[in-house]
């Protein structure tokens, strides 16, 4: 009977070690260097006990080939100097479905000077993507500011990248300070201007795409006092977020977009947080897309006519030619 080696038992633990923290994946060298020849690892592939995703790179036995496991693949086969970047990132932030289609490409940012490249990964060259990784994740992944960033300028739909920023407010992930201080390190980001606008709205409450509209074209561009964004209250003993809240004068505008307002539960939950309201002494104005982005004027007279009837001593201003706050009537119906 064939007396079992200690020491290599003790390599097989420690290689079984560093798969573990690389996402279940080794490469060849890491094997070799334990004491495994290039013959032993040919016959684990060639009997499926390990999976070859790129040239030198395995995953091992038993291993799932998931989101983590086909990020280090794709890092260990490009080296040191390549960083997690793209939909992958934004995949590992849970700021996209963290379920990787199998056939998806990995997305990895590489250095200009790079030139290495792997099968199944797409590439996008920036000259130091190492300045722009999270301190801590492994492996270098670009920070939750950066991905977002990467992910708004490659999006095509505003909706779709205005969406994606808000998510990431809402979440928790990143703040509105902290998203354009990352962008103001950049040189270049296409639409610039476009995500200044989304880290302003967003340091003045909106979490949607509807709320930073309403506070862009309504609140903003006539002139409204600030309201407080997500404001905490108490409905019936519940905890419950009015969308805004201007709290001197008692007003709540809810906005209504198509989430969380199409079936009757959600209607029925609105109609009673807007009737305590009312028995609070405050006044619910609630608006939808239309009344925001087609009737943004009307929609801001009604907002400050009801306003100055609690006390506020200003008045919606203009937004440009065409606007002329009051010739509708206070609080006129469309």
């Amino acid at each position: 009977m064939p007396r079992k080696d200690p020491g290599r038992a003790l390599a097989i633990r420690h290689l079984l070690g560093v798969a573990e923290a690389q996402g279940g994946v080794v490469r060849a060298d890491q094997a070799l260097e334990v004491g495994m020849s290039r013959s032993g690892i040919r016959s684990l592939v060639e009997s499926g006990a390990w999976r070859s995703l790129h040239r030198g790179v395995f995953l091992v036995e038993g291993q799932p080939l998931d989101l983590p496991a086909r990020m280090w693949g794709a890092h260990l086969a490009l080296g040191p100097s390549s960083v997690i970047g793209g939909t992958t990132a934004g995949r590992a932030w849970t700021l996209l479905d963290p379920a990787i289609p199998v056939r998806e490409s990995i997305s990895v940012v590489m250095p200009d000077s790079a030139s290495r490249v792997a099968r199944g990964v797409v590439i996008r060259r920036l000259p130091d993507p190492q300045s722009l990784v999270h301190p801590a994740r492994r492996p270098p992944i670009l920070s939750v500011e950066h991905t977002v960033i990467e992910l708004f300028i490659r999006t095509d739909d505003l909706g779709d990248a205005t969406e994606l920023v808000l998510r990431a407010f809402r979440a928790g992930l990143t703040t509105p300070d902290r998203l354009w201080a990352a962008a103001e390190r950049r040189a270049r980001i296409r639409g610039r201007s476009a995500l200044g606008s989304l880290c302003a709205t967003g340091s003045r409450g909106a979490t949607s795409p509807l709320e930073h509209e309403y506070l862009t074209r309504v609140a903003g561009a006539h002139g409204l006092p600030p309201a407080r964004g997500q404001a905490p209250d108490r409905v019936f003993g519940r905890r419950a977020y009015r969308d805004l809240r201007y709290e001197p004068w008692g007003v709540i505008v809810e906005l209504d977009g198509q989430r969380g307002h199409a079936d009757e539960r959600g209607t029925f939950r609105d109609q009673f947080r807007d009737n305590a309201a009312t028995l609070s002494g405050a006044a619910t104005l609630r608006f939808g897309w239309i009344a925001v982005m087609g009737r943004a004027c009307l929609t801001a007279e009604q907002v400050g006519g009801l306003l100055q009837q609690r006390g506020w001593a200003g008045a919606p201003g203009r937004c440009g030619r065409g606007c002329q706050p009051g010739s509708l009537g206070l609080l006129r119906a469309a």
